[in-house]
């Protein structure tokens, strides 16, 4: 529209300057040698504007005949470089092939035929040579990224892997610093300089790379919740001070409520201490968000009536307490059927089996069917339930979520791998006696003691 606007007003002007002429007539008189000409002043006008244009046409045809040979070489040099993207593409996609010959082929092709692209075809060259296991040749390619600032990031990024694969945790660690600087806001470089402030054991500056990597969402809320638990949790380990334990314990339940292990922690140290009220509250509140057979246990030494026959009836109804702070939860049925059976409560035990059948059947829940009726005199039944429980469903127990591999207690750090904070309370993945249970010196972590009676 407004490039036909414009041709409308040069055509508006061109008539107006004839009609402009035409209004005015005259003529003009030349002398020169022996020539004399007379002519209307339209003709003169017009046979200007013939020159004009002839002249242009001269200039136009005077230039290309100059330009020639620079429009022969950058034709040239198209078909060049899309002979060498062509190549870089083949490249890339051999490298993600695996095909470590094609992948060193083309690379060689996009670096001799590529001009402006330099950066590519070193970055190919750096995948080709690791796929092709030299090591010394992609580590030189990788620092030849560094030289130009627009592909610095790129050689970074692959020393970083180059040191993360090979172990060197201190050098991986000052070349992803270094890329942090260039991009600070990287998920994943964030992730990474977290897990090497992890393997060095630098819970604080863990811990700061963990404010950033929150501020970013580079993991997510609840994964953060529970990192920044489990970092006060080994602070707590690491404190002799009583005091300063259970600040640790209750600044991990407030960053994670649902953090089980803080929640035991906690009310073991308040029980150690005498203080039973605080105790209790900390299982109350615990038990509402994520139950747990530690914390039935430490429910049990909580309990004003321990002792006695005539006590038994307030005694249970300690445990139904418990039941109602989350009634549809399978421990919270199992609990209370356990304890219904240590004193003797076989109706009692029976109905809170029931509605633990209701909601999960597992090795535990038969276990206790089978002491039920040992105890009121059905041995053969008895029986039949241990064979039960011996084919049921495994109970929950601490379970690594990177490996499968399951421990007697929650750790911090994961052995042997090394993990953080990856083990939770869920189900095994596979047989007990394929696991195996994985064990670590209290002096070098954390570890929550399974207590009993």
């Amino acid at each position: 529209m407004i490039r036909a606007f414009w041709f409308a007003i040069q055509i508006a002007v061109v008539v107006y300057a004839a009609m402009w002429v035409a209004d005015r007539p005259g003529s003009f008189h030349v002398e020169w040698l022996n020539y004399e000409v007379d002519a209307h002043i339209g003709v003169l006008l017009g046979c200007l504007l013939l020159l004009l244009l002839f002249t242009m046409m001269v200039y136009r045809v005077v230039l290309k005949i100059i330009s020639l040979p620079k429009s022969l070489q950058k034709s040239l040099d198209k078909k060049r470089d899309d002979k060498g993207l062509q190549a870089l593409t083949l490249g890339l996609s051999a490298v993600a092939a695996g095909d470590a010959k094609l992948a060193n082929y083309q690379s060689y092709r996009a670096q001799k035929l590529l001009s402006d692209q330099q950066g590519l075809s070193i970055l190919l060259a750096a995948q080709a040579a690791r796929l092709n296991g030299d090591e010394v040749a992609a580590n030189k390619a990788f620092r030849r990224l560094l030289e130009n600032k627009d592909t610095a990031f790129l050689g970074l990024r692959g020393l970083l892997l180059d040191a993360l694969q090979n172990n060197k945790s201190d050098e991986a660690e000052k070349i992803a610093r270094k890329a942090l600087d260039m991009y600070p806001k990287q998920p994943w470089l964030l992730r990474t300089v977290f897990d090497l402030e992890i393997r060095k054991k630098d819970w604080a500056k863990a811990e700061d790379v963990l404010k950033k990597a929150r501020k970013v969402k580079a993991f997510s809320v609840a994964e953060a919740n529970s990192m920044s638990a489990a970092f006060h949790m080994q602070y707590a380990a690491d404190s002799k001070d009583v005091q300063d334990r259970i600040k640790h314990y209750a600044a991990a339940l407030k960053a994670d409520p649902a953090f089980t292990p803080a929640a035991i922690a906690l009310a073991e140290k308040y029980i150690d201490i005498r203080k039973i009220a605080k105790a209790r509250g900390v299982i109350e509140k615990a038990w509402k968000l994520a139950p747990h057979p530690d914390l039935a246990e430490l429910w049990r030494e909580v309990s004003p009536y321990k002792t006695g026959k005539d006590s038994v009836n307030k005694r249970f109804k300690h445990w139904e307490k418990l039941v109602s702070l989350n009634p549809s939860d399978y421990e919270s049925q199992i609990a209370a059927a356990d304890a219904a059976v240590n004193d003797g409560l076989w109706d009692k035990a029976q109905i809170y089996l029931e509605a633990a059948q209701k909601i999960d059947q597992t090795a535990k829940l038969y276990q206790i069917w089978a002491r039920l009726e040992d105890g009121i005199g059905h041995p053969e039944t008895a029986y039949d339930y241990f064979e039960k429980a011996a084919n049921a469903k495994p109970d929950k127990i601490w379970v690594c979520t990177q490996t499968g591999n399951i421990y007697t207690e929650w750790q911090v750090i994961a052995p042997p791998h090394g993990a953080f904070n990856t083990i939770i309370w869920g189900m095994p993945q596979g047989s007990f006696g394929s696991l195996g249970l994985q064990s670590q010196p209290e002096n070098e972590i954390l570890t929550l003691p399974v207590r009993r009676g």
